[in-house]
């Protein structure tokens, strides 16, 4: 499953995380920013009923702002991840991910500049090789390794299956 949602994703010090407090301006911000993007998501992909743990890449595409003149630029990882908060939120209530817990739902965060002036968010469901993939992309982010020490730590973890322990399905 793969979805494009027409919103410009949240960095984490955007206003509308700034307090959790009952009926705050902020609080009524972000849940109006989660409702929006619920009924975005629905809209691309209906209301879905998943059991078990999922994997997702959420890739974050910025553009210039509004005016044309302001770029929007990177976030740091923290910020990133944090913006989406309520993009997991709303997908948790479409039914796309049973909940946030890490036992049930892994995410990979990318982002990069939009070939456009706007921005927007795209959504893809993984498969245990897509998610080894994004797993891989998200390390070779900062350093490269040699193939070697790759194949001896997949090994030591058990990622790879050793000659004596072929208990794991591909």
């Amino acid at each position: 499953m793969e979805f494009i949602l027409d919103i410009e994703a949240k960095s984490s010090n955007d206003k509308i995380f700034g307090t959790n407090k009952g009926g705050s301006p902020n609080q009524r911000a972000y849940k109006a920013f989660r409702d929006t993007t619920y009924l975005r998501i629905i809209n691309e992909t209906g209301k879905q009923q998943t059991e078990g743990r999922t994997a997702w890449k959420i890739e974050r595409f910025y553009g210039l702002g509004d005016s044309g003149k302001r770029y929007r630029g990177m976030y740091d990882h923290a910020n990133l991840v944090g913006g989406f908060k309520p993009v997991v939120d709303s997908m948790i209530r479409a039914g796309l991910i049973q909940d946030d817990n890490p036992l049930l739902f892994k995410g990979f965060y990318f982002q990069e500049r939009a070939e456009g002036d706007k921005g927007y968010v795209k959504i893809t469901q993984l498969d245990p090789r897509g998610e080894i993939e994004c797993g891989l992309r998200e390390l070779a982010q900062t350093f490269t390794i040699s193939k070697e020490l790759l194949l001896e730590v997949a090994t030591e973890t058990k990622l790879i299956k050793g000659e004596k322990d072929d208990t794991r399905e591909d």
